[in-house]
């Protein structure tokens, strides 16, 4: 009778390529998988259930603020985003005095792929004092988070 003889070594060089097998193939798939884009639950005027909460905690302040607001806008063109203008006129049309407006990225790293978010947003210069006007309509005051 033959005797089965392992070599602990090879087992092991196995499960070696094994992992970088499963590192460089599975764990990206997993994790391209797990980062599918969904639309966030909103109520009827688009603000979250945490918008709102931060809405109410807005006071006014004294001076101009800058607020900001994603623009909205997806990758490879599935999605424009608000332009400054729309949001400037949003604005106005509630009575907020802006300042200066400008389109900037919010600095945080993203994936490339198209649908997923650019990460552009809306900044505006406005009257401290208008600041819960602003936040009901999901705004956020930069540099606070």
């Amino acid at each position: 009778m033959r005797k089965l003889i392992v070599d602990y070594r090879n087992v092991k060089l196995l499960k070696t390529r094994f992992s970088w097998i499963f590192l460089f193939y599975a764990a990206p798939f997993f994790f391209l998988v797990s980062c599918a884009t969904t639309e966030s639950k909103t109520d009827s005027a688009g603000l979250s259930p945490s918008t709102e909460k931060e809405a109410r905690s807005y006071g006014p302040r004294p001076g101009r603020v800058w607020i900001y607001r994603s623009d909205g806008s997806k990758s490879c063109g599935v999605r424009k985003g608000v332009t400054l203008t729309s949001a400037t006129n949003e604005l106005s049309g509630k009575g907020v005095r802006i300042f200066n407006k400008r389109k900037k990225h919010d600095g945080i790293m993203r994936m490339m792929v198209c649908g997923a978010d650019t990460g552009m947003q809306n900044e505006l210069h406005i009257d401290g004092q208008s600041l819960p006007i602003a936040a009901t309509l999901g705004y956020r005051l930069l540099g606070e988070d």
